[in-house]
């Protein structure tokens, strides 16, 4: 009996925090969901809404009803990871965003689901390093950067990972 108990307690907990989500660390009951859909009675897009500013999960999908992009926002900016999709369903790209703004490695990817670029962002600007890939997985290019402008070395290369060409960076200027 104290097992079936149990269960129960359990299920109707899940079924009841499936209608919940923690906006500003308070948790908020019933944030309302609002959808559009296509002509053709399909989802468009789908936004959890509180007091008319997007608080939670939002989707947008194309016509196909193949998903495009997956993201989360609070108080109206983009928060922690953002998704977008090809039509094919494969990933095209993934960022980071902390209040809005990108913070963290972004990945683009071919359609045929190859690495394309990966760059890091701190507040919106590049910094690190950056390299782009040919569709055949061999590096095309790296580079540095800081605050957004190329420094340091940044080297070039051709489809088989010959050198093709290196260039030094000072501020945003080749030496």
């Amino acid at each position: 009996m104290n097992k079936i108990l149990i269960v129960l307690v359990v299920f109707f907990t899940f079924l009841d925090c499936k209608s919940q989500e923690v906006i500003n660390g308070k948790l908020e009951v019933n944030p309302k969901l609002y959808e559009t859909f296509y002509s053709n009675g399909k989802l468009k897009s789908s936004i959890y809404m509180l007091e008319g500013i997007a608080n939670g999960s939002a989707k947008m999908y194309f016509r196909n009803g193949q998903l495009q992009i997956e993201e989360y926002l609070k108080n109206g900016k983009i928060e922690g990871s953002v998704k977008i999709y090809y039509k094919n369903g494969q990933l095209k790209a993934e960022a980071c965003y902390i209040e809005g703004v990108l913070n963290g490695t972004t990945k683009l990817y071919y359609k045929q689901g190859q690495l394309k670029s990966e760059v890091n962002f701190i507040n919106g600007l590049e910094n690190g390093t950056t390299k782009m890939y040919f569709k055949n997985g061999q590096l095309k290019s790296e580079g540095n950067f800081i605050d957004g402008v190329a420094n340091g070395t940044t080297i070039y290369y051709d489809e088989k990972g010959k050198l093709l060409s290196k260039f030094f960076f000072v501020n945003g200027i080749a030496n």
